[in-house]
């Protein structure tokens, strides 16, 4: 991204990612985060650039019949709650523009999956013995650093307390991913008035939620494994997560 030009990226955009980014966090924590938020901001803003420059040259529509399937996909995703969820997305239009950009991104990153073409190359057996012998000599040479590669990640576990709104507390929950360098997430949350435990699964800052199973007899609670490259600051994602599931 950061190789692709495109023209400056405003600046009023770039203030608004950032409050995304900083969002539960301490006034004395985003400032000390603001130049690396701004930097995040603006490949955020330029990714998003891009993808729709591609979108337009290459004519993506979404039609009502797509956003209203994204509409019953988040309906299925809260059962016994449809009503509020539809009536939610009725009163609040900017809501279901964000639910059609959704579905528009998809089918960008689809359509650019089909257009790419794997660069694959034929090679002798002598080559490949070559290859293999140079990745052994590589791996040898680097057995030394068989204990710091252990440490290159790290992860650890957060509990909460039960959550009342699903989708808004997996909104946050992406924001906080994105803000924190976080790689994956993953665990499950007690929604008050379900019996079903709510799963949550991230891959970056794309989050999945399904009702997958009753808790039983095993005590409510809401618990998130966090994982990342070594360094991460727990103490600021465990406040963060602590303040989302407090407000949702």
């Amino acid at each position: 991204i950061e190789k692709i030009k495109v023209d400056e990226v405003p600046e009023n955009l770039i203030e608004e990612e950032v409050k995304v980014l900083s969002q539960g966090m301490s006034e004395e924590e985003a400032k000390k985060n603001k130049k690396n938020f701004e930097d995040k901001a603006k490949t955020r803003i330029k990714t998003g650039l891009i993808l729709n420059e591609f979108g337009e040259k290459n004519q993506i529509k979404v039609t009502e019949q797509e956003v209203q399937a994204e509409v019953q996909k988040q309906l299925r995703m809260m059962p016994g709650q449809e009503k509020m969820v539809m009536d939610f997305y009725q009163k609040n239009p900017s809501a279901l523009a964000s639910l059609r950009g959704t579905v528009y991104e998809e089918k960008i990153l689809n359509l650019i999956k089909e257009k790419g073409k794997p660069n694959k190359k034929e090679i002798s057996k002598e080559e490949a013995e070559k290859i293999l012998k140079e990745a052994h000599k590589h791996d040898h040479d680097h057995d030394h650093h068989h204990d710091h590669d252990h440490d290159a990640f790290e992860s650890f576990v957060v509990t909460l307390g039960e959550i009342t709104d699903p989708k808004a507390f997996s909104d946050q929950v992406s924001t906080i991913i994105g803000a924190h360098d976080i790689l994956r997430l993953k665990g499950f949350a007690a929604v008050s008035g379900k019996p079903m435990r709510l799963t949550l699964q991230a891959v970056g800052p794309r989050v999945e939620t399904y009702f997958d199973q009753p808790f039983g007899d095993t005590a409510r609670a809401t618990r998130l494994v966090v994982i990342g490259q070594a360094g991460l600051d727990q103490a600021a994602i465990e406040a963060a997560l602590k303040s989302c599931a407090a407000v949702h």
